[in-house]
């Protein structure tokens, strides 16, 4: 679902920027001392402000996260059945393939398209995996 349009900032709006003025950087202090006095040769000096910051065209009400009406849903602990048992898989269908510890767990991208993430254990270790 699209979000509604936001009324058009106003003139008045767009032009409020503050207006920040760069301190003057006078001569005495880009000249080295004539004193012995080490402390001299640091004096600090003062940075021009940086001019401000461009407006982006982009209005933050109109930026979306991704995920719409349907967030992906995590496939938490996901049954599975012995490879010889496949009803639902095609000999050419894709999987993501995982092994560990000698565990191998087969996820179909035909299911992972969906939930995007298996958060799983594999070998007696957590995993996620993620499509």
């Amino acid at each position: 679902m699209p979000i509604p349009d936001s009324p058009e900032p106003s003139p008045s709006q767009e032009t409020l920027q503050p207006q920040i003025e760069a301190p003057q950087i006078t001569e005495e202090f880009n000249q080295p001392s004539s004193s012995s006095d080490s402390s001299d040769l640091l004096k600090p000096t003062a940075a021009p402000a940086a001019p401000p910051t461009p407006q982006s065209g982009f209005r933050r009400e109109k930026i979306e996260d991704g995920q719409g009406l349907w967030p992906f849903v995590a496939l938490n602990d996901p049954e599975f059945v012995a490879s010889d048992e496949v009803t639902f898989l095609q000999p050419l269908d894709l999987v993501l393939g995982f092994s560990f510890n000698g565990e191998s767990k087969a996820y179909p991208t035909s299911m992972m398209w969906f939930h995007h993430v298996a958060n799983d254990s594999v070998g007696g270790k957590p995993v996620a995996i993620t499509y």
